[in-house]
């Protein structure tokens, strides 16, 4: 009985409880018109297989590989939880959220200010080179960031 009464907590806490948290952030920051042209949807699935890939992208930008759209796979159909069973999970999530927030960094500064780079105010113009490096680190290794950061180097 003790063991059921722990099990249906755990269940509790990990679904209602984070998805009622996970609600209210997304009740403030999408109510708000403050944020209304500055905020970035960064969800998990904007990489896995069968995802659209934007038109206003400069023909140069590449394609996720193969390995890039694996991990996205496997994160976007982990459970929500508290703690992870393998190792590998929580390498392949960071790795799969530090591209996804990279590609819908590049994805809405497109949205905001057009498909080429060579128009933008010096500031996006910074931000999409930067971001376009990493993203290509990120094709050609979707762990090559968070190896770089494990390893005591930020870049």
């Amino acid at each position: 009985m003790a063991h059921l009464r722990v099990t249906s907590l755990i269940v509790l806490t990990a679904s209602v409880f984070m998805k009622r948290i996970r609600g209210m952030v997304y009740k403030t920051i999408y109510g708000d018109k403050r944020y209304q042209s500055s905020r970035v949807a960064n969800l998990i699935h904007h990489l896995a297989s069968g995802s659209q890939w934007p038109e206003s992208f400069p023909a140069e930008v590449s394609r996720p590989s193969r390995a890039l759209r694996r991990i996205a796979d496997t994160a976007s159909t982990m459970p929500t939880t508290l703690w992870f069973d393998h190792p590998d999970e929580l390498r392949d999530l960071v790795a799969c959220g530090q591209a996804t927030i990279c590609f819908n960094l590049m994805k809405w500064i497109t949205r905001n200010h057009g498909g080429d780079p060579a128009t933008y105010p010096p500031e996006m113009k910074a931000l999409w080179e930067r971001t376009r490096a990493d993203w290509e680190k990120f094709v050609a290794d979707p762990f090559a960031l968070l190896d770089l950061r494990l390893a005591g180097r930020d870049r």
